[in-house]
């Protein structure tokens, strides 16, 4: 289960998720959202060794149309992470991760800023 976080700290009501291609669950909001951070539970059923241990959160910019979907990369792991995802079922992985939220002030500067302006604005 993934659970969003808006600025302010408050959880984000999530829709049903839907099966996107190769089974990757997909959550279609009717409106946009901005996302502070996140985090997830371990599955209800199944065995621990299918939980994700490496992952990337990806989202369309509301300017997208269906016709053309071009997924852009909210936040991804750069390495894989055993250690943090708890083996028991339907388990809160404990930690929250930062979601670049688009609001680098452009007189920001400094390789953190200049990371997170390439993962949010990709050369099409």
């Amino acid at each position: 289960t993934l659970r969003l976080f808006s600025t302010d700290g408050s959880e984000i009501g999530m829709p049903v998720p839907r099966l996107g291609d190769a089974g990757v669950p997909e959550w279609w909001f009717d409106y946009p959202i901005v996302i502070q951070e996140y985090t997830w539970a371990t599955s209800q059923s199944g065995p621990a060794e299918e939980d994700p241990v490496h992952w990337r959160l990806e989202g369309l910019p509301v300017s997208n149309s269906h016709a053309v979907t071009r997924w852009h990369c909210i936040h991804e792991s750069d390495r894989p992470m055993p250690e943090i995802v708890p083996t028991e079922r339907g388990a809160m992985v404990r930690r929250r991760f930062m979601a670049p939220n688009g609001r680098i002030p452009t007189q920001a500067s400094g390789l953190l800023a200049s990371y997170y302006r390439v993962l949010q604005n990709p050369r099409e």
